[in-house]
């Protein structure tokens, strides 16, 4: 074995010793403690897997150095992730912590989410992210105590179904796609488009078979189940960090195609009145940004598309059981659509009203 990999083998034994210490030390409520027994779970068996790396006879001879390398790089990212995510959140784990878990959770119960509802703790950096194999839901500090960005945890939710579900979600998605664009790459080679004009539509095509698809899944559950409150959530996010809403990035679409995908699932809900009032107030700030749809932005995001994956992804909610959004009361999406109706219409008084249903929601919980 390559003598720079013996000495970094004992370094993560040491570490994976002292995330084993310290996770065993934690006291937690019951909202946390099952997440912490697996995480728990997880170090103890990659301490175990090093320790019989460092017993094993063939360390030392070179032809399986390739090997025993990467073992250590897989041990090294699992630490690492236990590091930065659970044993951080755990060993700060704090009383709005604990609301917020209790929240999610309630959201899981509200729309029949099939899988067991992850920890979430208000300590993001990053606007709203999920640690899926951590079963981790991170949001910004602020964000426990105000409801406006709570359709995100939707959005979340579904990185874990998409993680957990892709055969029954994304292969019969990733199917129209390919369809669709073999269809629309032939039909552009006949109408004799250029080859740049060919060669972007083959680009189009794999980035929404990679990361976009994924994104967009994630903003449809989010659509299905939390209804108009997500779309006005979408808006607000993007008119506070987005810089340009038509830019395309390789792993996550465009803003104004997300607009546009939770415009066509509202609008497959029944909600067609309340989509036209969301494209209403983007229109209104696009034209006050000054932005305007690019030449390319049709071809990369088709409407026709979106409004095939869009009634697709909505039957594939229901074949996994998840409840769509109806107004009744006593779930949290009925909270959260009549939170961006108070603000709406009466913006002046809301944050006292939020104050109010946070506290009386605190007491249900």
């Amino acid at each position: 074995m390559p003598s720079f990999l013996g000495p970094l083998l004992h370094d993560l034994a040491e570490r994976y010793r002292f995330l084993d210490h310290e996770l065993a030390g934690l006291q937690l409520p019951p909202e946390a403690e099952e997440c912490r027994k697996r995480i728990h779970h997880l170090v103890q068996r990659g301490k175990r897997q090093i320790d019989r790396v460092l017993l094993d006879p063939d360390m030392n001879r070179r032809g399986f150095a390739r090997n025993f390398y990467h073992s250590y790089k897989r041990l090294s990212e699992l630490a690492q992730g236990v590091d930065e995510g659970p044993l951080l959140v755990f060993s700060r784990f704090r009383e709005s912590d604990r609301f917020l878990t209790r929240v999610i959770a309630k959201m899981c119960r509200d729309s029949a989410f099939p899988h067991e509802a992850p920890v979430c703790a208000a300590m993001s950096s990053q606007y709203y992210w999920t640690v899926p194999g951590m079963d981790l839901v991170l949001v910004p500090h602020a964000d426990a105590t105000h409801l406006l960005g709570w359709p995100d945890l939707y959005h979340e939710l579904a990185h874990f179904l998409v993680s957990r579900d892709e055969r029954i979600l994304l292969r019969p998605l990733r199917r129209r796609l390919r369809d669709y664009f073999k269809r629309a790459i032939s039909e552009a080679g006949r109408n004799g488009w250029s080859p740049p004009a060919i060669a972007d539509l083959r680009r189009y095509r794999d980035l929404w078979l990679d990361d976009w698809i994924v994104e967009f899944v994630c903003d449809w559950f989010a659509t299905f189940v939390a209804g108009p409150s997500f779309g006005w959530t979408n808006l607000r996010l993007c008119a506070r960090v987005s810089t340009d809403v038509f830019d395309v990035f390789e792993t996550h679409p465009s803003d104004a195609a997300r607009t546009l995908a939770i415009q066509v699932m509202l609008e497959s809900l029944g909600f067609g009145s309340e989509a036209s009032e969301i494209t209403g107030r983007w229109n209104e700030m696009l034209r006050t940004a000054g932005a305007s749809e690019p030449q390319f932005f049709k071809a990369a995001y088709p409407e026709a598309l979106m409004r095939d994956l869009s009634d697709e992804a909505g039957r594939l909610f229901g074949v996994l059981g998840i409840k769509r959004y109806t107004s009744s009361s006593g779930t949290l999406p009925d909270l959260l659509n009549e939170a961006w109706r108070r603000l709406h219409s009466d913006g002046a008084s809301f944050s006292a009203w939020e104050r109010d249903r946070l506290s009386q929601l605190d007491g249900e919980l």
